[in-house]
């Protein structure tokens, strides 16, 4: 470990995974710290890119962008890391009633809509494994990625460059400096021009950054094996993620007022009655785990510079959809750091009034 660095990157979670590699890539000198957190979004996100909100049937935010940069920002990895993590994947939308249906058929017609899901095209599952008598759809521009492998696979290649250390953060051992800053980690003393914070939900311990409103939500997923394998992601009130063979993910809640990280029966129980109204066939309950994402009010990730603290940077807020989000913002926080390019004024720190004195 070098004692000076251009940018250390707090958190080696899907945001200072992507940010870390996009600074090393524009050449960069950068130090990733992580501490392990095993309650972080990242560790248990499911990986999965949908650009259709089901509720409306509407696009998501910035989808015809964000995803073919993540096209090419995760083959570029694969191919860097020498691993496969990444695939194109259907998602396929089972109606709760007619009317969904009849609104499925309407967007289908809509050459707006016609890259993202299969058009005048309603199938029918077998009413053996899944209750869905209206039908479903099929959203053709689905994405898998493979968090846990992804995380894992990148923390190595950061290990062989000397890129990376283990250790929870003191911010009393942060101290600003004219031109940079001065941290001390696992009892040695480090320069850097820049620290960047991609803590998460965690961001609510950090003196220099609590202010921001980010809502810590906690999200319950299950791991459950059913009789018949499903090849593809499927959507009725909660969403199957195949895993592996007759295995999935099943998932997942949103709750504001968690008491506990941990893994509840209350969590357990939301997803259950969700599973009761997808499947026919039966399954069977064989892990849960729990992730807490960091949310904003307005849906939209938090990017920028402290206010006073010229040296001192955030990248946060990226909630349930992560994956999906992080490639291209971490490529515009890059040149926003490196080549002062403006930040979008929908992700900008800039947003969140001062709510106490600095």
């Amino acid at each position: 470990m070098s004692s000076s660095y251009d940018y250390i990157i707090i958190g080696q979670g899907i945001a200072g995974s992507c940010l870390s590699y996009e600074l090393i890539k524009a050449g960069k000198f950068v130090l990733v710290i992580d501490n392990e957190h095993q309650t972080s979004s990242s560790k248990v996100a499911a990986g999965l890119f949908n650009p259709i909100i089901f509720k409306f049937f509407t696009k998501s935010w910035m989808a015809d962008e964000l995803i073919p940069f993540a096209d090419n920002f995760f083959l570029e990895l694969e191919k860097l890391l020498r691993k496969s993590f990444f695939s194109k994947t259907p998602i396929e939308k089972i109606f709760s009633t007619e009317y969904e249906k009849k609104m499925w058929e309407d967007k289908s017609f809509k050459n707006s809509y016609s890259s993202l899901i299969e058009q005048h095209q309603i199938c029918n599952l077998k009413d053996t494994e899944f209750n869905a008598p209206f039908g479903s759809g099929i959203v053709k521009e689905g994405r898998k990625l493979d968090v846990p492998d992804f995380l894992s696979s990148y923390q190595n290649w950061l290990k062989t460059n000397n890129r990376i250390v283990f250790s929870s953060i003191n911010y009393d051992a942060i101290k600003i400096q004219e031109n940079g800053v001065k941290i001390t980690i696992n009892d040695k003393e480090i320069i850097c021009s820049n620290i960047v914070f991609c803590e998460g939900y965690q961001v609510k311990n950090n003196p220099f950054f609590n202010w921001i409103d980010i809502i810590p939500v906690k999200g319950d997923i299950l791991e459950v094996e059913l009789e018949n394998h499903i090849p593809h992601t499927i959507h009725k009130s909660c969403f199957l993620l195949p895993i592996k063979k007759n295995t999935c993910w099943a998932g997942s809640t949103f709750d504001r007022e968690y008491e506990t990280e941990l893994p509840t029966e209350k969590g357990k129980e939301y997803i259950i009655k969700r599973l009761n109204q997808l499947l026919v066939q039966q399954y069977k309950i064989t892990n849960h785990i729990t992730g807490i994402r960091p949310t904003v009010i307005d849906r939209r990730p938090v990017l920028g510079t402290h206010p006073k603290h010229k040296s001192l940077h955030i990248f946060n807020g990226l909630g349930s959809k992560g994956v999906m989000l992080s490639p291209y913002f971490a490529n515009h926080l890059s040149n926003f750091l490196i080549y002062n390019n403006p930040l979008n004024p929908e992700i900008s720190l800039t947003r969140f009034p001062l709510n106490k004195p600095l």
